[in-house]
């Protein structure tokens, strides 16, 4: 009986082994994620702090426990938690699974009202950035500063960025030139804010590029400024809309280089797109003789579909010759001014070339219906033999139409006009009679007849968008307004100098976004600020919403209201 019992108990502890064994080995398989599925990028959030975010009479030496919402990469950057004011004595970090503990220094000053910033680089395990920059506010005295400013950095597009914050105690013009008193990095959508705030003056700038804190080097850095130089915390104590606008990053407007196609037909290439019809001032070419003081001027030159291709004919070059070109009085999309510099014209090696036309192409070709013109543009200026009406034959569908009427625009362009704004054409096809077209130096195209066919389609259905800017200071104010699918489809619109309305007609079926700037220098573009001289960046203002435009239909009241100074 007693082996009975013994064995009984044997086997019982045995399976309580077993058991326990089971446990522990799927206990411990269940701390890794299952395998397969979606990858988490949930970002890790800060959930509560011990002690919490408003204690009064914090003591020095004491151990704040931060509680997170995902379990926390171990290897944590000291920069990524920050006490402000800086102390001398650093902040020690320890990370326990989804709790870091911060141990603040011993000294603390008396009756002062310190912030910590938590980071964003902060990773979870799965490496994923933590949502935002959190501010919580301790106070070894029984008060706590309340003041606040938010807004939001515009034209981030998705890089880190990071807003600086200076007591503005000092001449302004060099507030900029040392490390901030404040700093934080913005969210993914660009929204920022600095809490616990004393009520005072102060400065802001936003810019990427410069290891936080340290100073910003303007001559490297994208960099934007609020419309207001001094923020005055002290009469109000909540400040928002403090919005920022990045710098475009601009590459300088020049010449890339210059080939002779023959003899006397050449391209320049440049560095930015512009646009010929569009200028302020007009553009010159000068073509130099190893660059000497004598120099030959262009007089025929045009752009084609590049916007950043300019093509020119000149008859009085030297081949024996090296030579350099100058483009002058030329600006880009940007509006800066062409360099003046001379670039060194390569020669071909082809005597001359035959007149073709680049544009449109031969195949799918579309236009709408009721069109009003079609350019045919070639490579080069051109002569006609014979009568303007005998080159171009045109048919839809297999009916020969005579509505159209043919102008020869420009040197380098041939231009249909449709007088008649005829209708209801199926397949226009167009057969040109390159026998009676030559180029200057009495070249023919190389083929005698050419055919070019269009797809005909409805006319685009084109809405328009209207509105009116509100509490602007100024009277010299524009929108500017781009289609989310296809940002280079935009305008820019001058609002009514005495209602600040506008009116936008014709844009394309789709969904659009509108902000306003005050153009107060009446240069027609926005102004990020500079910083020497100082000047403040201009007011702008986003509408929150999204615009949708249909088809032969006005969407109004798209008011856009400025703040009220």
């Amino acid at each position: 009986m007693d082996e009975k019992k013994r064995f009984f108990r044997l086997s019982l502890n045995l399976k309580k082994i077993y058991i326990f064994n089971l446990l522990i080995f799927f206990g411990c398989a269940a701390i890794s994620p299952p395998p397969g599925g979606a990858e988490d990028k949930t970002p890790p959030k800060l959930l509560s702090s011990i002690p919490e975010s408003g204690t009064y009479n914090l003591n020095g030496g004491l151990i704040v426990k931060l509680i997170f919402s995902e379990r926390l990469d171990e290897n944590i950057a000291k920069s990524s938690i920050r006490l402000l004011p800086f102390e001398k004595t650093p902040l020690e970090l320890k990370v326990k699974k989804n709790i870091i503990e911060v141990l603040l220094p011993e000294v603390l000053k008396k009756n002062q009202t310190y912030q910590l910033i938590i980071s964003r680089e902060i990773l979870d395990e799965r490496k994923n950035k933590l949502d935002k920059t959190y501010q919580l506010a301790f106070s070894t005295g029984d008060s706590i500063s309340t003041g606040e400013i938010s807004g939001k950095v515009f034209n981030i597009k998705n890089r880190p960025t990071y807003v600086y914050l200076y007591n503005n105690y000092e001449p302004f013009d060099s507030v900029f030139f040392r490390k901030p008193d404040f700093y934080t990095e913005t969210d993914d959508s660009g929204r920022y804010s600095f809490k616990f705030l004393e009520n005072r003056d102060y400065s802001i700038i936003a810019h990427q590029g410069v290891s936080v804190p340290n100073k910003i080097d303007f001559n490297r850095t994208r960099y934007g400024l609020n419309s207001k130089s001094v923020l005055k915390l002290s009469e109000s104590r909540f400040l928002d809309n403090v919005n920022i606008k990045l710098k475009n990053e601009l590459t300088p407007f020049a010449v890339l280089s210059v080939q002779m196609r023959d003899e006397r037909i050449g391209t320049v290439n440049f560095t930015n797109g512009f646009d010929l019809k569009n200028q302020k001032q007009n553009p010159e070419i000068k073509i130099f003789e190893n660059q000497q003081n004598h120099y030959y001027t262009v007089t025929n030159f045009f752009q084609d579909s590049l916007s950043n291709v300019l093509n020119f004919y000149h008859k009085n070059l030297d081949v024996k010759q090296n030579h350099f070109l100058q483009v002058l009085n030329l600006s880009d999309t940007s509006n800066q001014i062409i360099d003046k510099k001379l670039t060194s014209i390569k020669k071909s090696e082809i005597d001359s070339i035959p007149p073709i036309i680049i544009s449109p192409s031969q195949t799918k070709n579309i236009i709408f219906d009721g069109f009003d013109s079609i350019n045919y543009i070639f490579n080069q200026p051109i002569i006609i033999f014979g009568k303007l009406d005998s080159i171009f034959e045109f048919f839809s569908d297999s009916t020969k139409i005579t509505d159209f009427h043919l102008t020869h625009t420009k040197p380098n362009i041939l231009t249909i006009s449709n007088k008649n704004k005829l209708l209801d054409i199926n397949n226009l096809s167009v057969k040109i009679f390159c026998n009676k077209i030559k180029s200057i130096d009495n070249l023919s195209m190389v083929d005698s007849i050419i055919n070019i066919s269009y797809e005909v389609q409805n006319k685009k259905r084109l809405g328009s968008i209207s509105g009116q800017i509100i509490n602007s200071r100024s009277m010299n104010n524009y929108v500017i307004g781009y289609m989310l699918e296809n940002k280079k489809n935009n305008f820019t619109i001058k609002t009514d100098s005495s209602t600040n309305q506008f009116h936008v007609k014709n844009l394309n079926e789709g969904f659009w976004k509108i902000y306003a700037f005050e153009d107060i220098d009446n240069n027609t573009k926005y102004d990020y600020g500079e910083l020497f001289p100082y000047v403040p960046a201009e007011r702008f203002v986003n509408l929150n919403q999204i615009i949708e435009v249909r088809g032969n239909w006005e969407n109004s009241e798209n008011n856009i209201f400025f703040p009220i100074e």
